[in-house]
């Protein structure tokens, strides 16, 4: 990779590492446009109190709920982010670990079985009792 620009299939790479990335990209890009954001009940009466997080329409209200009054009002993009990324990272209705970490492991077990390290494992679980 050269020069200063991000190589974009580097940035999916990372993204499908770190899927709070993705719904901190999905629901920024959503509430960048009405910045500056005063409160909740202003975002969310702008946005019919829905937005739209992996394709599946989510109540705003369920974020706003990690994020305190005292943040507003949010005035720009890096504060955005910067609020919306807490709020992926605390929010288990947002985020759930358990929906993660299996796709994750299943992924890690692909790769490693195109070059012969799982030997024939079907139970992820056994991964780390002495095949790797």
């Amino acid at each position: 990779m050269s020069g200063s620009g991000t190589d974009p299939e580097l940035c999916e790479l990372v993204l499908a590492e770190f899927p709070e990335a993705q719904t901190t990209i999905e629901i920024a890009q959503q509430l960048a446009p009405y910045l500056p954001i005063t409160s909740t009940e202003e975002i969310a009466g702008q946005l019919e109190g829905v937005i739209t997080v992996g394709g599946q329409p989510f109540p705003i209200e369920r974020i706003a709920e990690q994020v305190p009054r005292a943040v507003y009002p949010i005035e720009s993009l890096d504060q955005l982010v910067e609020i919306v990324a807490f709020a992926v990272r605390i929010a288990p209705s947002v985020n759930p670990p358990e929906a993660h970490v299996p796709q994750g492991l299943r992924a890690v077990a692909a790769k490693l079985s195109r070059v012969g390290f799982l030997q024939g494992a079907t139970d992820l679980r056994t991964v780390g009792e002495g095949r790797l």
